[in-house]
């Protein structure tokens, strides 16, 4: 692995463990966490946070004790944004945002998914297509039944 890529693996994962301890910090400090069944408004921040800790932490050892292959080194850096990834991510957001009061949660998160797996050019329709299924319903599991958010997982605007 080349020193310049050895150097970032290592910054990146020390970033996301300051920042994920900073915010679980954060969020014990200051807002209430709740409980399991009724969390508080610091409960998921408080939760990301950890799950931020423990991402960078895997970075970081996968980069000290060699876990990691060596990631592909591009020809020449990519200066600028790509117009058309920013453009479908900030459609699939628009998507969510405009499905979810109409359609429901899970057709909202099904379009957004789909939307934006365009992104990946080599992904195939059938991995976007299980992509956006497993999405839709984790959503659904987490947000709708273990979270109970008051929110309609299937509606259909149009009345007969």
């Amino acid at each position: 692995m080349k020193a310049t890529h050895h150097l970032r693996d290592l910054l990146s994962g020390a970033s996301i463990v300051i920042v994920g301890l900073a915010i679980s910090t954060y969020c014990m400090a200051t807002l209430e966490r709740g409980t399991l069944m009724e969390p508080g408004p610091g409960g998921f921040p408080y939760v990301l946070g950890l799950l931020m800790v423990l991402t960078g932490a895997i970075s970081l050892s996968m980069t000290l004790f060699g876990g990691r292959k060596q990631a592909p080194v591009e020809e020449e850096p990519v200066l600028g944004l790509n117009l058309r990834i920013l453009g479908l991510v900030m459609i699939s957001i628009a998507a969510f945002g405009l499905l979810i009061e109409s359609f429901g949660l899970a057709p909202a998160c099904f379009a957004s998914v789909l939307l934006a797996s365009l992104v990946a050019r080599n992904m195939s329709m059938t991995s976007r297509l299980v992509s956006a299924v497993c999405a839709s319903g984790l959503a659904v599991l987490i947000f709708a039944e273990i979270l109970s958010v008051p929110v309609h997982i299937f509606t259909w605007p149009l009345e007969f």
